[in-house]
């Protein structure tokens, strides 16, 4: 009987341990088990929503090269409306007409025309925030670059290229009916002065000085814009009525109606040579007679570039866009003549102020954008830096 009763509880005893040994086996980790297996596996594990794009990012980059994707820039959505400055009855004026109807097809977005009559107008505007981009030749860059002439008060001013246009040559010019013929011709004679435009003002000054006159061997008529010191040669108020750059079609419409004269400049190897030193946007070049409108006789000419720039301040997406719409419509602009701007010479060397980083991002994407055009862009930053510091320092401005 005891036998019986030991023999129950040696088997009741065998059976709790089998039990008990049983369920450990059967709750063993299965998860080490699948993460030993998850190497092999060709899918990624997420096991949880907020390390979900992290793991994402990381199986992307493991992936195969047939799956890698180039990152997408996403830029800001263009203003309702682009502002853009122009000079009326100028070159530039004509550019900036035709562009903007193709900017506004491109873009889109309505690109509108405000009209400017002088530097200091345009300047005044764009420095407030009051437009957006600007059509100028590069003479007139340079002074608010530097701080000079209508700048000189408040100091360097910040502006940033985003399309460097064509050369033209900057000329004084007359009607046949005044019997002025050369710069000699000139003593005595009524030209126009521009009191809201320091750089006008100071590329006649350059240029009369190269061929050995001065404003005082002139008499000065004070005029307010272009338009008027135009309207002013054709009823016979002034002699010369501005320094401009040619092609212009004001220059057309007087050489059809009362005969176009452009004043021969030959100044001496030296007077050249301290011009451009006075001037370095200034290009010089040799044009012979007959090969444009008015010229009559054999020159050498300063040439300049017509460019679209902006200021600094101006959003780096927004200068992005516009630099590549210009880029795709720039050959195929109508104007009033044809403007030469080609998209090969956006960033032609050499230009006279740094690009905005909205278009050096564009240019360097088409590949236009090389050593050269970053080591004169560094340079023309680190210069730009000096002036502005230093004209702190001598204003005592923060």
């Amino acid at each position: 009987m005891r036998r019986h009763k030991f023999q129950l509880v040696f088997v009741s005893i065998l059976l709790i341990t089998t039990l008990i040994v049983g369920s450990c086996k059967a709750a063993s980790p299965t998860t080490s088990t699948t993460a030993k297996a998850t190497p092999s596996s060709t899918a990624p594990q997420v096991t949880a929503t907020a390390s979900s794009t992290t793991t994402t990012a990381r199986a992307t980059t493991t992936s195969s090269a047939t799956t890698t994707t180039a990152p997408v820039t996403t830029l800001k959505p263009l203003p309702s409306i682009i502002r853009m400055l122009m000079r009326p009855g100028s070159s530039n004026g004509a550019i900036a007409l035709g562009l903007s109807g193709t900017l506004t097809q491109k873009l889109g977005v309505k690109v509108s025309i405000q009209e400017v009559t002088a530097d200091l107008a345009e300047l005044t505007l764009m420095r407030n925030k009051g437009a957006d981009i600007s059509l100028m030749g590069s003479t007139s860059i340079y002074n608010p670059l530097q701080g000079l002439g209508d700048m000189k008060d408040v100091g360097p001013q910040p502006l940033r290229m985003i399309f460097r246009g064509s050369a033209q040559y900057v000329v004084l010019y007359t009607s046949k009916k005044t019997g002025i013929k050369t710069y000699a011709d000139l003593k005595g004679k009524r030209l126009a002065y521009f009191p809201g435009s320091a750089t006008i003002n100071d590329t006649v000054a350059v240029l009369l000085e190269a061929m050995g006159l001065s404003w005082d061997d002139v008499k000065k008529v004070n005029v307010d814009n272009s338009q008027i010191a135009i309207d002013s040669l054709k009823s016979g108020v002034l002699d010369v009525p501005t320094v401009a750059s040619y092609p212009n079609p004001n220059m057309v419409e007087i050489d059809a109606t009362i005969g176009l004269v452009i004043l021969p400049f030959k100044p001496t190897p030296e007077a050249e040579r301290i011009l451009v030193q006075k001037r370095p946007t200034f290009m010089m070049q040799s044009v012979p007679k007959g090969s444009i409108l008015g010229l009559e006789e054999d020159m050498r000419s300063p040439s300049t570039t017509n460019n679209v720039y902006c200021f600094d301040w101006v959003d780096e997406d927004l200068v992005y866009q516009i630099t590549r719409a210009t880029h795709e419509v720039v050959e195929n602009t109508p104007t009033a003549f044809d403007s030469g701007w080609r998209k090969k010479d956006a960033v032609a060397v050499p230009f006279i102020a740094p690009y905005h980083p909205g278009a050096v991002r564009f240019y360097k994407e088409v590949g236009l954008w090389g050593a050269e055009q970053e080591k004169l862009q560094q340079q023309l930053l680190k210069e730009e830096q000096d002036r502005i510091a230093a004209f702190k320092a001598k204003s005592g401005s923060k």
